[in-house]
């Protein structure tokens, strides 16, 4: 891989406009839930328009998908990409679903044919998810940073955990920012040690950001004390959100 990419990834970068220059969470078309205008072509032009260097493809590995067909659609956008010729550097990657404890749905042949390994661990709304048997924000907090830390234990190929601890997908909680709130300082902080010690990087989604700026400020300043490398990720399903600057200016105005 790219030194460049390499830095991007896996480097701590704390200057928020240096992060800006990366989306690291974009889904294309064959993501059910991209709008149709997700082609690589048009992600590539916006990137371009946005001034973003790096960008990762991570499109949604779910109970619908099979390894054959999330390796040959990234084999299918990388032949496209050979044909773009774009400025901008692309990780064929995948969101994929950490439905549980020790539980994903892919293959380590498929997780190695990736350059970008993309975990998220809080899809509760769909029905193959585990949920803990204490279903209050506490229960769905313990639950996260169980399901987290053994993924970074026992799989040496993660690259970055999207959306920790938003609440924004469990229905049966109403005060959605509480699940994060519950994480005592040392709990979280045990957290980023093991993702720092392991090389895996956590995401600053813009989706998350937005909706809780109290626990962005609060892992932001704890990881940059224990050198957490942080990634930016758009979780870009439509075209006007592959644009980085509208989070770093959410950033700048959280962590000032």
């Amino acid at each position: 891989m790219h030194s460049v990419t390499l830095m991007y990834v896996h480097d701590p970068i704390y200057d928020i406009d240096e992060l800006a220059r990366q989306n690291l969470h974009i889904h294309t078309n064959f993501s059910a839930c991209a709008k149709e205008e997700m082609t690589l072509s048009a992600i590539l032009r916006e990137a371009e328009k946005a001034d973003l260097e790096i960008i990762a493809i991570t499109d949604h590995f779910t109970n619908e998908t099979t390894d054959k067909q999330c390796v040959e659609r990234y084999e299918q956008l990388r032949m496209q990409y050979r044909e773009e010729k774009s400025p901008v550097m692309v990780l064929f990657g995948s969101e994929f679903s950490l439905c549980g404890v020790g539980k994903t749905l892919e293959n380590e042949k498929t997780r190695l044919r990736m350059d970008y390994r993309l975990y998220a661990p809080n899809h509760y709304h769909v029905n193959y998810w585990e949920h803990p048997e204490d279903k209050s924000p506490r229960g769905y907090a313990l639950h996260g940073l169980e399901m987290i830390s053994t993924l970074i234990k026992t799989n040496k190929e993660v690259d970055c955990i999207a959306h920790p601890f938003t609440g924004r997908y469990i229905n049966a909680i109403e005060e959605k920012n509480a699940v994060a709130a519950s994480l005592t300082d040392n709990e979280l902080g045990d957290l980023l040690t093991l993702a720092r010690d392991n090389g895996v990087a956590i995401e600053l989604n813009c989706f998350s950001v937005n909706s809780d700026p109290v626990f962005t400020r609060r892992m932001w300043y704890m990881g940059k004390e224990l050198g957490v490398c942080f990634n930016f990720g758009m979780d870009a399903h439509w075209l006007s959100v592959v644009d980085t600057k509208p989070l770093a200016e959410l950033m700048k105005a959280i962590v000032s």
